[in-house]
């Protein structure tokens, strides 16, 4: 990753309003966007506030996120210094992504991973990321532990990651796919 890609913090804090409920004495919280009850972990409320920040203030689709899929991926090699790493070998390691941003079309667009704000966002973290998008090729990567993010775009010609120092709104991320094309 480098030094230049520190973590930027986030201008919204983890919010109340999400709807919460006890089930079989273990908590849980509503899940707006798959619609349905789901285990109320730190990790989940960093993906509930910043998948509503994404479609309300900057004006990302809802209906074009996939929430936690599997994604089938080659074991890899850590990235440094902003370049990218290389899958070490093939393999049928499984994990699940955080939140996947497709096009209209269905183009994979922008992967999420999400942490618990006790997380900090490290290499590992960003690894873990690089790693799933080996099979998806995104072209952005964004990670996030509450209050700090990292918002990467990746330029496959040169092999390296762009980091940002904020998230785009929807409208300037489709610009910046578009100026590359």
């Amino acid at each position: 990753m480098g030094t230049e890609s520190a973590a930027n913090t986030h201008n919204f804090p983890l919010q109340s309003s999400l709807r919460t409920r006890q089930f079989q004495h273990k908590p849980q919280l509503f899940d707006v966007f798959r619609r349905k009850w789901v285990a109320d972990t730190p990790e989940e409320r960093v993906r509930q506030e910043l998948l509503r920040r994404l479609t309300g203030a900057l004006g990302y689709p809802a209906q074009q996120f996939s929430i936690e899929r599997r994604v089938q991926h080659a074991t890899g090699q850590r990235s440094s210094g902003g370049r990218l790493a290389q899958p070490a070998q093939a393999g049928n390691s499984r994990g699940r992504y955080d939140a996947l941003l497709r096009t209209r079309e269905g183009i994979p667009l922008l992967l999420i991973e999400c942490k618990a704000p006790c997380i900090a966002l490290d290499q590992s973290v960003f690894d873990q990321a690089a790693v799933y998008n080996y099979s998806l090729n995104v072209p952005f990567l964004l990670l996030s532990n509450g209050p700090d993010f990292l918002m990467a775009q990746i330029d496959y010609t040169q092999g390296r990651y762009v980091f940002a120092p904020e998230i785009p709104n929807y409208s300037t991320l489709i610009a910046l796919i578009e100026e590359k094309l």
